[in-house]
């Protein structure tokens, strides 16, 4: 941040640079206060040491109360500046990635949609035949779409590595059920086991 934008206040264009994870603006006005609420305590802290008969717990009382106020008021000024922060990239992020983001929820919905159908016409079928390759695949099927479920939604809220560690993961998956299902149903049993 320049020093002309802090002489004038937040620039309302600002972005948080790539490189830091929060950015903090605290205004003037607030900047004082806590220079006050310092200044309060360490003139209460030197007051408090000549006082000799003041017992240290009324002193590390008085001074934790003073303390946890500023630690508060630097908090919540933290917590308005990400959640301004926050607004803008999800604005942003949910413009940009809208399209590919629907698409990639249409997909996901078709799949579990497709899942459930075979589920439910061939289950009786494969317990019946005790057998364990459908079972094995219908259950990483079930897990694949529950994991691109939580992929979608970090990559939606911009957490880009969070949604590309479960896309590694669906991916494992997907080769264990093309493995699965090149094998024999021996296979299939020991990997349910």
């Amino acid at each position: 941040m320049t020093d002309e934008q802090t002489s004038k206040g937040h620039d309302a264009s600002f972005e948080i640079p790539p490189d830091r994870l929060v950015d903090i603006i605290l205004s003037r006005a607030k900047l004082d206060e806590v220079a006050e609420d310092l200044a309060g305590i360490a003139s209460e802290v030197a007051i408090n040491e000549t006082l000799t008969h003041v017992p240290d717990d009324e002193v590390s009382a008085a001074f934790r109360e003073r303390a946890e106020r500023v630690a508060d008021s630097f908090l919540e000024e933290a917590r308005n500046a990400e959640d301004t922060a926050d607004v803008g990239f999800l604005t942003r992020h949910q413009t940009r990635w809208r399209e590919p983001l629907l698409i990639a929820q249409v997909f996901l919905e078709h799949s579990i949609g497709l899942g459930h159908v075979i589920n439910s016409a061939e289950r009786p079928r494969a317990v019946e035949a005790e057998n364990a390759k459908f079972e094995a695949l219908i259950r990483n099927h079930a897990r694949v779409c529950r994991i691109g479920k939580e992929a979608l939604c970090l990559a939606a809220s911009g957490f880009a590595s969070g949604a590309l560690a479960r896309w590694r993961t669906m991916h494992e998956i997907a080769a264990v059920c093309l493995f699965l299902r090149q094998h024999s149903e021996e296979v299939s049993r020991r990997y349910l086991l």
